[in-house]
């Protein structure tokens, strides 16, 4: 981190150099990952080999980020509300980093595999939803770090939506895979990886997730540090964000419920007959 010259926004002292440098090789690792695709006989130019090696940049990003947020929370007291001066100094370089990195992913993503990739044929609802998301997810650590106070409530979001981020980005390529005809045998995979992220996405989203919800807002709401270091105007904000997302992997459960019911239900005829 100190070792990356520092590029700021004009005229501040805002550092954002790991942010530019996280989204541009984060597009490098996508480039590389359509060429990786191709080799195996993916189409080149088509949009299934994009948002395939669009996937491998995002396993890419959360397999670099998760053990650092793991890491970092486990090293200093969990308080959502607390300031960055508060810590180490070596601790605030590290989560510096880490928000920069994660703000370079959402940058990259938002713009190449959202806006650039599906404006052309127009931009869905869902598209809109997941752009939105990239937008307040950046929003959230940036403005955490201009603050100076409430990167662990960052940290704590980060790594409860990202941990179960490499198995959904491998179940994504698996599924564009199937639409494939050479690997339209490998459909065992698909199933065993579906299976894994369904079960990790439900843990995650239904028990840990909520958990950890209510753990920041108890903090940034009830709390002295809470109500101290964090204006009311921005706490209601993220408050916002983050039970926003909780609600909005609503769908997303249901689907995973359904699948999993579907596969036991396919599961217990198979054993029947």
């Amino acid at each position: 981190y100190n070792a990356v010259p520092k590029i700021c926004i004009p005229f501040t002292t805002f550092d954002i150099s790991i942010t530019l440098l996280s989204a541009c090789f984060l597009y490098c690792v996508r480039r590389l990952g359509q060429v990786i695709l191709v080799s195996q006989g993916w189409p080149a130019d088509q949009e299934v080999t994009i948002l395939g090696a669009a996937s491998i940049a995002a396993i890419v990003h959360s397999t670099t980020l998760v053990p650092g947020l793991w890491f970092a929370l486990r090293s200093q007291p969990y308080i959502p509300s607390s300031k960055m001066s508060e810590h180490p100094e070596w601790w605030q370089h590290a989560v510096t980093a880490l928000l920069q990195f994660c703000t370079g992913y959402m940058i990259y993503d938002g713009l190449m595999n959202i806006i650039v990739l599906k404006w052309t044929n127009g931009m869905t609802a869902s598209d809109w939803m997941f752009f939105g998301h990239h937008c307040a997810t950046a929003f959230y650590m940036t403005s955490a770090r201009m603050l100076g106070a409430g990167h662990i409530s960052a940290l704590i979001c980060m790594f409860l939506g990202e941990a179960t981020n490499p198995v959904h980005n491998s179940f994504m390529i698996s599924e564009l895979a199937l639409t494939l005809d050479h690997y339209n045998g490998e459909s065992w995979l698909y199933f065993a990886i579906e299976v894994t992220f369904c079960v990790l996405y439900l843990f995650f989203r239904v028990i840990l997730g909520p958990i950890g919800m209510l753990y920041i807002t108890f903090d940034l709401v009830f709390t002295k540090k809470g109500r101290q270091n964090i204006p009311v105007a921005l706490k209601v904000l993220w408050l916002l964000m983050i039970w926003g997302v909780v609600l909005g992997s609503i769908p997303w459960i249901q689907d995973c419920i359904t699948t999993l019911q579907q596969h036991l239900h396919s599961t217990k005829n198979d054993t029947e007959l």
